[in-house]
Protein backbone atom coordinates (compact mmCIF):
# COMPACT_ATOMS: atom_id res chain seq x y z
CA UNK A 1 0.00 0.00 0.00
CA UNK A 2 2.91 2.46 0.79
CA UNK A 3 4.74 2.04 -2.27
CA UNK A 4 1.58 2.01 -4.40
CA UNK A 5 0.78 5.49 -2.61
CA UNK A 6 3.92 6.69 -3.12
CA UNK A 7 3.99 6.15 -6.83
CA UNK A 8 0.79 7.93 -7.23
CA UNK A 9 2.07 11.16 -5.22
CA UNK A 10 0.00 10.62 -2.18
CA UNK A 11 1.96 10.50 1.33
CA UNK A 12 1.34 7.70 3.85
CA UNK A 13 -0.02 8.57 7.63
CA UNK A 14 0.65 5.31 9.55
CA UNK A 15 -1.99 5.49 12.58
CA UNK A 16 -2.10 3.74 16.13
CA UNK A 17 1.73 3.53 16.42
CA UNK A 18 2.09 2.47 19.95
CA UNK A 19 5.51 0.59 20.34
CA UNK A 20 9.33 1.00 19.13
CA UNK A 21 8.85 -2.13 17.11
CA UNK A 22 5.76 -0.71 15.10
CA UNK A 23 7.32 2.31 13.98
CA UNK A 24 10.73 0.85 13.44
CA UNK A 25 8.77 -1.45 11.24
CA UNK A 26 6.85 1.41 9.66
CA UNK A 27 9.94 3.44 8.94
CA UNK A 28 11.26 0.56 6.99
CA UNK A 29 8.38 0.23 5.37
CA UNK A 30 8.76 3.85 4.25
CA UNK A 31 5.96 5.72 5.54
CA UNK A 32 5.72 9.63 5.49
CA UNK A 33 4.17 10.51 8.93
CA UNK A 34 2.82 8.81 11.83
CA UNK A 35 0.43 9.43 14.73
CA UNK A 36 0.28 7.33 18.37
CA UNK A 37 0.91 6.68 21.63
CA UNK A 38 4.32 6.52 21.18
CA UNK A 39 4.83 9.73 19.39
CA UNK A 40 2.39 11.54 21.83
CA UNK A 41 -0.30 10.61 24.66
CA UNK A 42 -3.97 12.37 24.49
CA UNK A 43 -3.58 15.85 25.66
CA UNK A 44 -5.92 18.75 26.90
CA UNK A 45 -6.97 21.78 24.74
CA UNK A 46 -4.70 24.27 27.09
CA UNK A 47 -1.37 21.64 26.88
CA UNK A 48 -2.36 21.23 22.86
CA UNK A 49 -1.80 24.95 22.80
CA UNK A 50 1.38 25.04 24.95
CA UNK A 51 2.92 22.32 22.87
CA UNK A 52 1.27 24.33 19.59
CA UNK A 53 3.58 27.36 20.66
CA UNK A 54 5.87 25.67 21.52
CA UNK A 55 6.54 24.19 18.58
CA UNK A 56 5.62 27.88 16.58
CA UNK A 57 8.66 29.13 18.65
CA UNK A 58 10.93 26.59 17.26
CA UNK A 59 10.92 27.32 13.37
Amino acid sequence: MIVMAHKLGIKVIAEGIETGLQKDLLVKAGFDYGQGYLILRPVSPEDFDKLLYQTETLQ
